[in-house]
């Protein structure tokens, strides 16, 4: 899998700086920046009052707090339409054992150690079949940079579809995820003196053992090939003997900005977890997770918007890398990363602070680094999600208004340049696909052009995933040798790690009502009728 840096690509030069200001000046793109139009009564007008013995003091929001207008186009899907794309997706989950495979692949720690258990999506690991063991062996290659981002994202999907479905695996994906979201911070505490516990890892790297998964599969972990040190730009390796939680283990340190937008996302379905969840045991999971979380951002909040990472021996710093900030560019434009600004600090302090990003919209930073390379986009425009979604969530009402018009102002520019500018990237529809998922799933009305480009990307996608034959290493029809990790399409289709933001829409309380329809949620929670 591609999994790249956000830093070292970005290389900004004058004369591209130049040349996006002028693009923008002649575009009208700053249009929606203007003083003028800063948050005020007008723009906000049709925001919701809350009713008498409303939920506004209890609890998490309920519904979405105001109205959203926009102009359809395209054939709208018909209703058979959308129950066999419903049907075939959901029979893809059932298909493949979409939750024991996400076990069968993931790991950290087995609770059978009798050490604090955790599990998450690894890359740069390579199965390895031994008989009836399979073991998951961390290769030379790599050093799994960027596992938060399948993790957190599959942790989002599988917290809504339990507290949809119910579904046991989906429980216990979300608990190990959750887990691995505190292992990242847990595993950088160099000793039991310490003081600082909410710095995060990219990865920690524990001991090797084995167990039983599914009743009778021999399963065993490998990471001896990770136990020696190195210093990388962007990563540095090295060995905490003392750590109070798992004792002698390795550390890959400089939490970069690339997997926060996605570990941000994941946050909001904890936090509904937290309140939600009727299974005390998991809600105390998802509570030390949202813990974690707070402490995590109000450390980059307080430390001026810095992802602070931490030595070989322990002490604190701020990393030079632009990977680590929030605030490098913002002299090319005051709001150049104000999305990810303001969700951290919503996060952190459940208020904006003085920020305010008005419609979150692209800006001459966000251009240059898409431009640059097309990795970029991932981490921007998801940031707009999460600054929406976290305004909505802590009942920043005229903030999540017009953020809203900005994440559908975006997704109008990024589809005008499908065939432009985005037209080499192979995984651009995609890619798309899944963003619009998330998108409806948080108030934004989806042109009926936009759901049939859901419904062919995914189609696709389970089409190329169904030919994937290595779901169970464990089946007696594989010998012993090595296999894939998990499916990467060459084709550019739908990442596997996105199939399932159909449970986040399903359950989602601010999902567009008003908008073209996607899949019919009354299949999607009842597992029956996948």
């Amino acid at each position: 899998m591609k999994r790249m840096l956000f830093a070292g690509l970005f290389v900004l030069s004058a004369f591209s700086f130049l040349f996006a200001c002028s693009e923008r000046a002649e575009s009208g793109l700053d249009a929606g920046y203007d003083d003028t139009q800063i948050l005020n009564d007008t723009i906000a007008q049709d925001i919701y009052e809350p009713d008498a013995g409303s939920d506004i003091d209890s609890g998490l929001p309920k519904k979405l707090p105001f109205k959203i207008e926009r102009e359809n186009e395209g054939e709208p899907l018909t209703d058979e339409e959308i129950t066999a794309f419903t049907k075939k997706l959901m029979n893809f989950y059932k298909t493949v054992e979409f939750g024991k495979w996400v076990n069968r692949i993931s790991h950290g720690v087995h609770k059978s150690t009798g050490y604090p258990d955790y599990m998450i999506w690894w890359h740069d690991v390579d199965p390895i079949k031994k008989g009836d063991t399979v073991v998951w062996h961390h290769s030379t290659r790599g050093g799994a940079h960027n596992p938060a981002i399948p993790t957190s994202k599959v942790l989002g999907q599988m917290i809504a579809g339990y507290l949809l479905t119910g579904d046991e695996d989906m429980r216990y994906i979300a608990e190990q995820y959750m887990k691995g979201v505190i292992a990242w911070m847990k595993g950088m505490v160099f000793d039991e003196n310490d003081p600082y516990q909410f710095v995060m890892a990219r990865n920690i790297i524990t001991f090797n053992h084995s167990y039983f998964i599914e009743g009778n599969k021999k399963k065993e972990v490998d990471y001896k090939d990770w136990y020696y040190p190195y210093e990388g730009w962007n990563a540095h390796r090295f060995e905490y003997k003392n750590n109070p939680y798992w004792g002698d283990i390795w550390v890959t340190n400089m939490r970069s900005k690339d997997d926060v937008p996605h570990i941000y996302r994941a946050t909001a379905y904890i936090i509904y977890l937290e309140e939600l969840a009727k299974d005390e045991s998991l809600k105390k999971v998802a509570e030390e997770a949202h813990y974690y979380m707070r402490g995590f951002t109000k450390d980059i909040v307080d430390s001026g918007y810095y992802i602070r990472t931490k030595d070989k021996d322990g002490n604190i710093y701020i990393p030079t890398e632009d990977l680590a900030s929030f605030v490098t560019y913002e002299f090319m434009d005051p709001y150049a990363e104000c999305n990810a600004k303001l969700t951290t600090t919503l996060i952190a302090y459940s208020e904006p602070k003085g920020l305010n990003c008005k419609k979150g919209g692209i800006n001459t930073y966000e251009e240059v680094a898409v431009k640059n390379h097309y990795y970029n986009l991932e981490i921007v425009s998801n940031f707009h999600l999460d600054s929406q979604l976290f305004s909505l969530i802590k009942r920043q009402d005229r903030f999540a208004k017009y953020l809203s018009q900005g994440i559908i102002e975006r997704i109008d520019t990024y589809l005008s340049q499908m065939d432009t500018d985005f037209k080499d990237e192979k995984s651009f529809k995609g890619d798309m696909a899944a963003y619009l998922f998330k998108a409806a799933s948080q108030g934004i009305p989806l042109k009926n052009s936009e759901a049939r480009l859901i419904h062919q990307q995914y189609s696709l996608a389970i089409d190329d995933y169904l030919q994937w034959p290595y779901w169970d290493l464990w089946d007696p029809k594989f010998t012993d040798g090595q296999y894939p990790y998990d499916p990467y399409s060459e084709n550019g289709r739908v990442a596997i790690e996105n199939m399932f933001f159909v449970f986040e829409y399903c359950f989602s309380y601010f999902r567009a009502e008003n908008g073209a329809r996607i899949v019919d949620c009354e299949i999607v929670r009842d597992s029956s009728k996948w």
